[in-house]
C-alpha cells in the first residue's frame, strides 16, 4: 500500500514530459518536476539549478545578517559566530555551496 501523502516521484529526463501520472497498485502518483532527498533538490532534468538557486539564497541571507553585526563584535568573537553559522546549515552540499575549500 503506498501513502498518497507522503509518495513522490520524479520523471528524470530529457524529452521535456515533465509530468505523468503513476498508478501503484490504485493509487495514482503524480510526479513533480522537483523533489528534495536528504538536503540536495533533483529537477526532472537533472541539472542543478533549483539546488544550487536555494543554496545562494540560504547563504546569501545569512551572509547579510552577520554584514549588520559584525560591527558589534570583536573580530575573535566575530569569527566564532560565522564558524557557527558555517555548520548551521542543513548539509554538508550547502556548506560546500557556501564556501570553497
Amino acid at each position: 500500500m503506498v501513502n498518497e501523502g507522503k509518495t513522490e516521484a520524479v520523471v528524470f529526463t530529457k524529452r521535456g514530459i515533465t509530468t505523468t501520472e503513476l498508478d501503484s497498485a490504485g493509487t495514482v502518483i503524480k510526479s513533480k518536476e522537483y523533489m528534495k532527498v536528504l538536503g540536495v533538490t533533483f529537477d526532472c532534468n537533472l541539472t542543478w539549478e533549483i539546488h544550487i538557486r536555494n543554496t545562494l539564497k540560504k547563504c546569501s541571507s545569512k551572509l547579510a545578517a552577520l554584514m549588520k553585526i559584525r560591527r558589534m563584535f570583536p573580530a575573535n568573537q566575530f569569527l566564532r559566530i560565522v564558524t557557527g553559522h558555517l555548520t548551521g546549515l542543513d548539509s554538508s552540499s550547502q556548506t560546500i555551496g557556501c564556501v570553497s575549500t
